[in-house]
Order: C-alpha cells, then sequence, then structure tokens
C-alpha cells in the first residue's frame, strides 16, 4: 500500500512523463528523460514503476484516457436536450490535435507494450465510452426526444462508428484541409443520426 506522499510523487511522475510522451512519442522518451524532467533519481522512478518504460506508459495512458472522458462527459451533462448534447461531445471528440494524440499513443501501446496490457483493458475502454453514450441516449428516449423501437446502446455504437470514423480519416490523412468548422461538422453528423440521410423529396 503506497502512502499518501507516495501517492502524489506517482501521479507528479505520471503527469511529467504524460507531457513528455504526448511530445515526443514512446520511442523519443527516456527514464533518464523522465526522472532528470521530475527531478527524482532512477532508482527512485524504479520503485514506483519497477517494470520501467512501458509500465508508465501504460498507466500513464489509463489515466490520460479517464481523465479526457470525464472532462468531455462532464461537459455535454451541462447540456440541455439531445442534438446540443451530440453536438458538444463531437466537436470535444473532432478536437483533433487532441484526439491526433491519443490515436498516436494508441500505437505506440500497440507496437510497444502489448505484453503489458491485454484487449480484455482495451475493449473496457470502449465500453466506457459507450456505456456513457447510451445514458445521454436513454435518457432521450425517456424523455420521447426519441423512437424507443432500437435500443439506447444501439444508438450509442452508431453515433460513436460516425465520430470515430470521420476522426480516424482525419489522423491518417492530415494534409487535407477541413473547409468547414468544428461545429458545423458536428451539427452535420448530429443531423444526419437523428434526421436520417434520404433525400427530401
Amino acid at each position: 500500500m503506497h502512502t499518501e506522499k507516495e501517492q502524489e510523487t506517482r501521479h507528479h511522475i505520471l503527469a511529467v512523463a504524460g507531457q513528455l510522451f504526448l511530445a515526443r512519442g514512446f520511442k523519443g522518451v527516456s527514464m533518464k528523460d523522465i526522472a532528470e524532467e521530475v527531478q527524482v533519481t532512477a532508482a527512485a522512478l524504479y520503485y514506483h514503476f519497477p517494470n520501467g518504460k512501458q509500465q508508465l506508459f501504460v498507466e500513464m495512458f489509463q489515466q490520460t484516457i479517464v481523465d479526457w472522458h470525464t472532462q468531455l462527459y462532464h461537459a455535454v451533462e451541462q447540456t440541455d436536450g439531445l442534438p446540443n448534447k451530440l453536438r458538444k461531445y463531437t466537436e470535444n471528440m473532432l478536437n483533433f490535435r487532441r484526439s491526433a494524440e491519443i490515436i498516436a499513443l494508441i500505437r505506440d501501446i500497440e507496437e510497444y507494450c502489448r505484453d503489458q496490457i491485454d484487449r480484455q483493458t482495451m475493449r473496457s475502454w470502449k465500453q466506457r465510452e459507450v456505456e456513457s453514450l447510451s445514458v445521454i441516449f436513454q435518457q432521450a428516449i425517456d424523455a420521447g426526444e426519441i423512437v424507443a423501437d432500437i435500443p439506447a446502446s444501439i444508438y450509442a455504437l452508431m453515433f460513436r462508428g460516425m465520430t470515430m470514423g470521420l476522426q480516424a480519416r482525419h489522423f491518417m490523412q492530415p494534409e487535407q484541409e477541413l473547409h468547414v468548422s468544428m461545429e458545423e461538422i458536428a451539427s452535420i453528423i448530429v443531423d444526419k443520426l437523428l434526421y436520417g440521410i434520404a433525400k427530401k423529396e
């Protein structure tokens, strides 16, 4: 069991390491770099993370995901009505700089840290997001905003697929500039989900 002081030190190490990893990627950061930035000895660093850089990177990534989703859903919950909630969610998801960093971290996880993280953990992150979205859609069903013949979890998966698809496309082709704002893109995605893609008569 870690003492309160040790927990504070551990959290500080993760925060500093996170900044370095986000800026340089997994390969661009050494344990020596982290120790120097945190101003602790290498021995102290390995005391908290005995399995080395891979363990530190995975734990940093897990905390980054949790913090990011917590902030995202807090912002969504402050918004009224399903269309506005989904637009707020989409605008945050399409903050490409942040999203690209997270996708890059996932790539580093898969390339360098496979033995430190299992598929079940990766699935749990996706499930966490789907469950949070399902709550939003269930609230809309209960309020009569959308039809109830599709389960909230299916709505959540459909919506997540649309936002993740556009996010991944941008990351794969970052040189292609978008000529519309994030707000306009968010509105397009939400409108197509809620009102359909069929051509109006």
